[in-house]
């Protein structure tokens, strides 16, 4: 069952979409920052699929404003402490299981206290923020404050938005095991194709 996993990886391409909302530039204004912060989650296909699954897992753990806002304000920290000093394979490899294990959170649904589930989001946030500030490196003050802002909004939105969805789908049982799998499968594909 790997093998058609591992051969599909070496063919995916990966390319960073870190800059693409402005075509391989820093932000240099606020506008700039704001844009490139409400772009970078959604056009990275592994922070994309990390926001979706914290949106589900809290919308299943009926704990959606504390989940999402530990996410965020991991991400948050982050940004600010590593300065984009934090980059490479080791990260993405560490974003691509941060996929898996949400994934799989989602999928088996296993009994976390409060406090574990959210600081195990606000951890998660964190390398997920680390990687987000390779994307603002050497920019100023006023484009990464604006940045932070497009990160938030969008992933709070996001995530709470789902999260709320999830919670009044909570009953229904597709929705848990169809979207832990296809979660825990993002992550694994990424993870083979990172190390392929």
């Amino acid at each position: 069952m790997l093998l058609p996993l591992a051969l599909a990886a070496g063919v995916w391409p990966m390319p960073a979409f870190a800059h693409h909302a402005l075509y391989g530039r820093t932000p240099e204004t606020f506008v700039e920052g704001l844009l490139s912060g409400l772009a970078h989650p959604v056009i990275e296909p592994l922070h994309f699929a990390a926001v979706i699954a914290v949106g589900i897992l809290c919308g299943l753990r009926g704990q959606a404003a504390l989940g999402v806002s530990a996410f965020v304000a991991g991400g948050f920290l982050a940004i600010w402490a590593t300065g984009a000093a934090a980059s490479g394979l080791m990260l993405e490899l560490a974003i691509a299981i941060s996929v898996f294990v949400l994934g799989a959170s989602v999928l088996v649904q296993l009994p976390l206290k409060r406090f574990a589930l959210t600081s195990g989001l606000f951890f998660i946030g964190a390398l997920h923020g680390a990687a987000y500030s390779e994307a603002i490196l050497g920019a100023g003050v006023v484009p990464l404050a604006a940045y932070v802002l497009g990160l938030a909004i969008i992933q709070g939105g996001i995530a709470l938005g789902i999260a709320v969805i999830i919670t009044r789908l909570r009953q229904h049982r597709p929705v848990r095991p169809v979207a832990g799998v296809v979660l825990s499968g993002i992550g694994a594909f990424a993870a083979v194709a990172l190390l392929v």
